[in-house]
């Protein structure tokens, strides 16, 4: 049978695959996107019902204690879901070429980097974690469940590890649904977990951070045992673990711009956070709030970006460089208009979901409110070059093209850096919500012009 044969024949089987390398780029995006925004927006749900119950039920400064920590944990995170996501680039461009025992050797390949990464992350974490919190200038009122908070995320870093890592692979051959499928159960006992552990058993800011360990450990098992079980295409000999130094540099070439990509820009949100730490524990509980509904509107531009690496490894394999500009520019448009209307949605509707946060209307609850408009206000403005940056940045790394995404990053340091350094001392806490928008800015024009280049060098 030969390779692409072979590749329509996977559609057939449970734990089925999608070839994007044929038929409409705009309906092989688009379809391949809804289960992926479906299960960012339960991720994200089930990380703002966290910040939910703990301010509803042990108030703002536990709000602010736990979002005091979302910098420190997004950078360790992001780097892991870059590496992982990096990894699973060469899946999906084994996948699109059809060579079907490359890729299960790539599969391996993923297997053998994300343990030794699981191990290195989980070391290094946890015997840094307070002192970065101590330098990020968090004040001495949450600092001591700050760490507690952080602590007990980062003894479950494997579990992120392992679920990233089956998930991205199952998204390289473009299975969509079935991690959204572990979302949505992982979400489920995340909020029954928290109200358990916080209300009736009182373990307070740590039962939140348990709650999320234990149902992250349940979906990373759950992914491991279903593709096992039903993925055919992906059961392994023993030749597959074959020792490869060439093909794990290969892997790491890719893999490790990704995560510091995500590492830098976190670095950005850390040196921000530092700056907004200096304002006390209602302006942390304000942002951190507005935080978890800009991430809950981040889930669409961010599972486009997947679908858009997914289809530009599986064409770059192929060697279809016009779908992938095609695919690119049709996401773009989309992008624009789906940008405009979240920030139509930021303007109208943020008010009353940050009620959500608080316990009644208290003068403490009416500042920490207050602010965290400020800043959906002010940010939204620019929500169309952070939706672009998603759709190019993905593009380019499903390409293999990882350099100039990664310099996105330093472009979002560097404006983030910037903005705290100079923004804050004229202007406040709001010099520091400033920080954002200008980051995206400047990574955006970065990316469209880097990808304009990159495209010029292929004919059409």
């Amino acid at each position: 049978m030969d390779p692409s044969s072979l590749k329509k024949n996977c559609r057939t089987v449970p734990g089925s695959v999608t070839d994007m390398t044929e038929g409409s780029p705009g309906r092989h995006i688009l379809f391949f996107a809804v289960p992926l925004v479906l299960g960012n927006l339960f991720q994200q749900l089930y990380s703002m019902v966290d910040a939910v119950i703990v301010g509803r039920y042990l108030g703002p400064p536990a709000l602010a204690a736990v979002g005091a920590t979302g910098p420190l944990n997004f950078f360790v995170l992001g780097f892991v879901f870059g590496l992982t996501s990096g990894y699973a680039v060469i899946v999906s461009q084994e996948f699109g070429s059809g060579n079907m025992e490359r890729m299960r050797h790539s599969v391996a390949e993923n297997i053998k980097l994300n343990a030794i990464s699981a191990l290195i992350f989980t070391v290094i974490s946890l015997s840094t974690a307070g002192r970065v919190l101590s330098l990020m200038n968090t004040p001495e009122q949450i600092i001591g469940n700050s760490s507690v908070y952080i602590t007990i995320l980062f003894t479950g870093i494997t579990p992120v590890i392992v679920y990233n890592g089956a998930a991205c692979i199952m998204k390289a051959l473009g299975d969509g649904k079935t991690p959204l499928y572990f979302l949505i159960l992982s979400s489920f006992m995340n909020i029954a977990l928290d109200i358990f552990f916080i209300k009736t058993a009182g373990w307070g800011i740590a039962g939140a951070a348990w709650a999320t360990v234990i149902s992250q450990a349940f979906s990373g098992i759950a992914a491991v045992v279903y593709i096992g079980r039903k993925f055919p295409l992906l059961r392994m000999k023993r030749t597959d673990f074959r020792f490869d130094p060439a093909y794990a540099v290969r892997h790491i070439a890719i893999g490790l711009p990704m995560a510091l990509q995500f590492s830098i820009t976190a670095v950005g949100v850390v040196v921000m956070q530092a700056a907004l730490n200096r304002f006390g524990e209602i302006i942390i509980a304000g942002f951190s709030a507005a935080q978890k509904i800009e991430n809950l509107l981040m889930s669409v531009p961010a599972s486009i970006g997947q679908a858009m690496a997914t289809y530009s490894g599986q064409n770059m394999g192929a060697g279809n460089i016009d779908r992938i500009r095609k695919g690119t520019y049709t996401t773009v448009y989309a992008s624009i208009v789906l940008a405009a209307l979240a920030t139509v949605f930021a303007y109208l509707c943020s008010e009353p979901i940050l009620w959500l946060f608080l316990d009644g209307k208290t003068v403490e609850n009416n500042t920490v409110v207050a602010r965290a408009v400020e800043y959906m206000k002010f940010s939204s403005i620019f929500y169309i070059p952070l939706f672009l940056i998603f759709v190019y940045r993905n593009s380019l790394q499903g390409m293999g093209k990882t350099f100039m995404p990664m310099m996105g990053g330093v472009m979002e340091l560097t404006a983030r850096g910037f903005a705290s350094l100079f923004f804050v001392i004229p202007f406040g806490y709001f010099g520091a919500y400033a920080a954002n928008p200008l980051s995206w800015t400047a990574a955006c024009l970065l990316l469209m012009v880097s990808f304009s280049v990159i495209m010029h060098r292929y004919p059409k």
